[in-house]
């Protein structure tokens, strides 16, 4: 029975890089997992996970093959599929290893993939950089994706419940952000930092109320070039100027 085992199954040792307390590493393998489906002809797991991309010269659906849940691996395997935490993640990793039904190389083979994969991404933090310098855009920046490029589908990893849904958004942002290529990558990093900066004007605009000042043309030319040469709108301009005085007047 040991020697049944040992053929076809990993230790545990081979988990051991699978740090339970990561939780971006975590919801990466076991998302990858969740959508995962037969097909390469290396044997490797195919991750079904793309954005569907409208071409304005042309309507171009690029966009892996639909996945019913007939066809994903995990779903055969029975395996829970409402986790809350990166640990039952960990957890349904390892079992997902142990009951599929493949052998031991092909099992090896798989996992390496996944180290690869994962040191190659580790490091590729422009979502989570956008994300941390822009507050509380999580849920705006998940809610622009799914309608955008996901066609209002929502992945079979995705789970937004429970009361912090703000922290469940941005963590969706980051294992979609992982899981796609390195084209679609691009193609939604530079839509949401473009689409967002908009945002958050549209935001700003709302919380401003317009104020009548009277400038000499020269003065109003001069606020102008400065907008323009530091790639700023002249409230921005005018606002950091009444900063810095302020500053320069009442910080002691």
């Amino acid at each position: 029975m040991l020697d049944m085992f040992n053929e076809h199954c990993l230790g545990t040792k081979n988990f051991d890089w699978i740090d339970p307390d990561n939780e971006r590493l975590c919801n990466f393998v076991w998302s990858y997992l969740r959508v995962a489906t037969k097909g390469r002809r290396d044997g490797i797991l195919r991750c079904n996970q793309s954005l569907i991309i409208d071409d304005k010269n042309k309507l171009m659906v690029d966009v892996l093959p639909s996945l019913g849940l007939n066809e994903s691996v995990y779903f055969d395997l029975k395996l829970p599929v409402h986790l809350t935490n990166s640990r039952e993640k960990r957890e349904c990793i390892i079992y997902f290893f142990d009951l599929w039904m493949v052998s031991r190389q092909d099992k090896e083979r798989q996992l390496q993939y996944f180290v690869n994969v994962w040191g190659e991404i580790k490091n590729k933090s422009k979502m989570e950089d956008w994300l941390i310098k822009n507050e509380g855009m999580a849920e705006w920046a998940w809610n622009y994706t799914f309608k955008t490029y996901l066609a209002f589908t929502a992945p079979a990893w995705l789970d937004l419940s429970g009361v912090n849904k703000n922290d469940k958004a941005k963590q969706a942002m980051i294992t979609l952000y992982d899981l796609l290529s390195i084209d679609h990558r691009t193609i939604l990093m530079a839509s949401i930092r473009k689409s967002g900066t908009v945002q958050k004007n549209r935001i700003n605009s709302e919380n401003r109320k317009s104020m009548s000042i009277p400038l000499s043309e020269e003065r109003k030319e001069m606020l102008k070039r400065i907008a323009k040469d530091s790639n700023r709108r002249i409230y921005q301009v005018v606002e950091d100027m009444i900063d810095q005085e302020y500053q320069r007047q009442y910080s002691h």
